[in-house]
């Protein structure tokens, strides 16, 4: 078994993945270490920004991969290629015209964070990273996964000899060159190896397709990423840049903690919406995946939560963001329980419809941490406590819509949580508001692991079967 698990493509893969994680949480930890919370806060904003101006693109990245995917004639690939090609050109002159005319006219932009000096870098950055995702997606509908590991891996490795042997004040702007360099690299080294070279041959059909699918495709994805970013944006917006510094640590623990699962997930997520449509729906399936994940996530998480402590001694700046990371990781697992249903809801046509439960749970985002700040004058780490509270709403709205399709389309009852399962999370919540006892904590995993014996036991065999025969 384990030779045969050693030559798996995808066990390669992950582990490929694996290393980038590590490389890029030991990035996080010791930029963290040596900006401080300051420091750090200056560069989270910094990298905010840019993931806004992510989405400049106008989603033409997505676009490319469906149409390309579905499309197998090279020539009209070329044009749809070349248009979006074009598409992210112009905004991309677009967006420097603006940046340059904000630092020409001297207009000052979050003075607190000294943007202002950081502000044509990282649009420069965004550029780049744009034009990189989308030659990603061309590499990945083409099955070229070497040059992909090489983007994602030169944008991490440029940052470590930085870390090792600069120690200057100036490291702020180091970092921000270092990674405009690597994705200026990362730009060329794909412009090269193209499969396809972009052409001027544009035909307006094509091009207005590629956009309108962008757009469409856009809104999905950006209302998603603002459940997190609106908490970010909100606490630069109304905090200080210390404590700016002390969520965005607390929001990359919350992340980092979900890297590994991530990874196996990116590997099942075509095969799961190719099962999971109305076509080749099976019940058997959408129940095994629900249990399979939610026990996963529930399990990474609480073990995470009891050794935080430990871990946070060796950040002492940040120690007081450890109740903000609870209320993150937390949210992660609510978010979980949707996991499936999300799934059967892209594979059966409803992005529409969770871009705009997604939606809804932004604007509870904002009304929330708005009475928390204004009318409640509570600390920074109490806006990830709202991230709780929008991740609920978020996945009740997924899981009622995803049964209600089950239920219309199949005339079958989706599956159920043993709630009894909600008593360790319950107990962690009122255990990091109140008295924060490791004690409280360890019990909760051991109740956890009692109440969710059958699964837990199931979930281990399930993961050796992925990384052998992939079979679903």
């Amino acid at each position: 078994m384990l030779n045969k698990i050693l030559q798996n493509h995808i066990f390669l893969f992950s582990v490929n993945k694996y290393f980038i994680f590590v490389v890029q949480f030991f990035n996080f930890s010791f930029i963290s270490i040596k900006l401080g919370p300051l420091g750090f806060g200056i560069y989270s904003f910094i990298f905010l920004v840019v993931s806004y101006l992510n989405y400049t693109s106008l989603g033409v990245e997505y676009s490319l991969n469906v149409i390309l995917s579905t499309k197998k004639n090279k020539f009209l690939h070329r044009k749809v290629f070349s248009s979006g090609f074009l598409i992210l050109f112009i905004t991309s002159v677009l967006l420097i015209s603006l940046s340059v005319s904000l630092f020409i006219f001297d207009f000052d932009i979050y003075t607190k964070y000294s943007f202002k000096e950081y502000l044509i870098p990282a649009v420069v950055i965004a550029i780049f990273w744009n034009f990189n995702n989308y030659y990603s997606n061309l590499y990945r509908v083409y099955g070229k996964l070497f040059e992909i590991a090489f983007f994602q891996t030169i944008t991490q490795l440029i940052i470590v000899p930085i870390l090792i042997f600069y120690k200057n004040e100036n490291l702020i702007d180091i970092l921000i060159y270092g990674i405009m360099i690597s994705h200026i690299a990362s730009f060329l080294f794909f412009l090269f190896r193209s499969p396809i070279k972009f052409s001027f041959e544009f035909k307006n059909t094509v091009t207005s397709i590629v956009f309108k699918r962008g757009l469409l495709l856009l809104f999905y994805n950006l209302t998603h990423v603002l459940m997190l970013l609106s908490l970010k944006t909100i606490v630069s917006l109304l905090y200080s840049v210390d404590d700016m510094g002390k969520y965005s640590f607390a929001h990359g623990i919350s992340q980092t903690a979900v890297m590994g699962l991530s990874v196996i997930t990116f590997i099942l997520f075509p095969k799961l919406i190719n099962k999971l449509n109305f076509e080749n729906f099976s019940m058997s399936l959408f129940n095994r995946v629900f249990h399979r994940y939610f026990s996963a996530i529930y399990l990474i998480i609480i073990t995470i939560i009891i050794f935080l402590p430990l871990f946070l001694s060796i950040f002492d700046d940040y120690s007081d963001s450890k109740n903000a990371i609870i209320f993150l990781l937390l949210s992660q697992i609510i978010v979980g329980c949707s996991f499936t249903h999300t799934v059967l809801l892209i594979s059966n046509k409803n992005e529409i419809k969770l871009g705009m439960i997604a939606l809804i749970s932004v604007i509870f985002n904002i009304i929330f941490s708005f009475v928390v700040h204004n009318y409640l004058d509570l600390e920074y780490h109490f806006i990830a406590f709202v991230n709780i509270i929008s991740a609920l709403i978020y996945s009740y709205l997924v899981i009622r819509l995803g049964n209600k399709v089950v239920k219309k389309q199949f005339k079958l009852v989706s599956p159920k949580i043993n709630f009894l399962v909600i008593i360790p999370f319950i107990l962690i919540l009122i255990n990091t508001l109140n008295s924060d006892l490791l004690i409280i904590n360890i019990m909760s995993l051991l109740i956890f692991i009692i109440l969710d014996r059958d699964n837990m036991k199931k979930l281990f065999n399930d993961i050796i079967y992925i990384f052998t025969d992939l079979k679903l």
